[in-house]
């Protein structure tokens, strides 16, 4: 939920690939860091490097994916389809 905040505020994250959010990395929106000191090092390290560009891009593409696949609307209608197909039967079925 961290990274989706983050993103709902234009910020930019540093996640791992267990965060279950490759959109982030695949839109420009987050930076890979994996789960040890050494890769917290090198991740911090490099988003302190950015130009202002480079973050004003990342901060585009994060407020983008919350305002788009990740908005309040999206979520919504993607549980209303799901809770659609569970009440129509067709969903699991219960002994």
């Amino acid at each position: 939920m961290a990274v989706l905040e983050a993103w709902a505020a234009g910020t930019p994250a540093i996640m791992t690939s267990e965060c279950n959010l490759p959109e982030g990395f695949a839109h420009g929106a987050a930076l890979e860091t994996g789960i040890d000191a050494a890769s917290i090092t090198v991740s911090l390290t490099r988003a302190l490097a950015m130009t202002d560009h480079e973050w004003l891009a990342m901060a585009r593409a994060a407020h983008g994916l919350a305002s788009g696949p990740f908005s309040a609307e999206t979520i919504a209608g993607r549980w209303a389809k799901t809770y659609r197909w569970l009440a129509s039967g067709k969903g699991a079925t219960w002994a």
